[in-house]
């Protein structure tokens, strides 16, 4: 569950590796002392919102959207793996960068950006003219 990184003079760097609690024991000159390190797993993603929700927008343009996570209490959730996805990419070009993609309009039409995470997915919609 636990694997010590290193141990040092009076310091110990100690790495959890899956959810649960465990009990650090040192001794030193006949004395011993003890600590109790607990781990608990990451809230899962309970919501995905891509923002801006929708767009419209020129060839020649360029838009950022955002993925924003939540789990199901409505935290914001950082660090997860964020997918994304086009349904039509003859009408935009999309470049994924983590729980960011750019978007940039090829031709006009229409098309549907999407962001997952966790099984969870929302969407914006993008209209070029």
């Amino acid at each position: 569950m636990f694997v010590i990184g290193s141990a040092s003079g009076h310091s110990v760097s100690v790495f959890g590796h899956a959810a649960g609690t465990a009990s650090l024991q040192a001794s030193s000159e006949g004395k011993t002392g003890q600590a109790t390190v607990t781990v608990t797993a990451p809230a899962p993603v309970g919501t995905v919102t891509v923002v801006p929700e929708s767009a419209t927008l020129a060839v020649g343009d360029s838009v950022w959207f955002r993925a924003e996570l939540r789990d199901p209490a409505g935290n914001l959730l950082a660090n997860r793996i964020v997918s994304w996805s086009v349904t039509d990419s003859s009408v935009i070009d999309l470049h994924a960068y983590g729980a960011q993609a750019l978007v940039q309009p090829r031709s006009s039409g229409s098309a549907i950006l999407r962001a997952t995470s966790e099984g969870k997915s929302g969407e914006a919609s993008i209209i070029v003219r």
